[in-house]
This record gives structure tokens, C-alpha cells and sequence, in this order.
């Protein structure tokens, strides 16, 4: 869909930022596991009301998919830097076969 072999790392920041503003966590079906849910696996960003940003990882076990097997998080003090940070870790070799290049 996108026409293209490789796409902008600031390209794919701005997307991101813009639906984090929107949505306060992204992607937008992301969430901390509660017990009885199922896991939401991979990395994840929560935007706080003080503007610090959230990026999430967490796995469930293979074998109960509603427990939590794993879960750490870093805090960032702005947007940017969280936004970056997500992409470096959840995006490091692309998104779906699509390259990412710096500008």
C-alpha cells in the first residue's frame, strides 16, 4: 500500500505521534494485561497527562495466553524521545518487509 521499498523514519514518528495524541497509547489496541485478558504482546507507548511517555513490552505465557509471563517498561520525558525509542525497538529491521531510512 505504501508504493514504496523504504519510508521515513520521520515519517513513521509523525504517524505515530499523531494517533499517541489521539489515542493515548499506541497502537490503539495496546494495553496492560489485567488479569483474565488476554495479553497484548510486543512493545507498546502510553502517553500520561503529564506528558511523559510510556514504552511497554510485555509477552503472556505460550501456554495460558491470559497470564503475564514477562513486562518491563522505560519512561521518557517527552514525546519525541519516546516515539524514537519505540521505533529503534519495535521497528529495528522494519515494518512488514518495508525499510526504514533516517533523512
Amino acid at each position: 500500500m505504501l508504493g514504496s521499498e523504504c519510508v521515513s523514519v520521520e515519517e513513521v514518528a509523525d504517524v505515530v505521534k499523531r494517533l499517541l495524541k489521539q489515542d493515548g497509547v499506541f497502537p490503539r489496541i495496546a494495553r496492560l494485561w489485567q488479569p483474565g485478558e488476554l495479553v497484548f504482546e510486543g512493545f507498546f507507548l502510553v502517553k500520561h497527562p503529564d506528558g511523559k511517555v510510556q514504552m511497554v513490552w510485555q509477552r503472556g505465557n505460550p501456554i495460558r495466553p491470559t497470564e503475564l509471563a514477562d513486562r518491563t517498561s522505560s519512561e521518557y520525558d517527552d514525546l519525541d524521545e519516546g516515539v524514537s525509542k519505540f521505533i529503534e525497538n519495535a521497528w529495528s529491521d522494519g515494518i512488514d518487509g518495508i525499510r526504514l531510512m533516517r533523512q
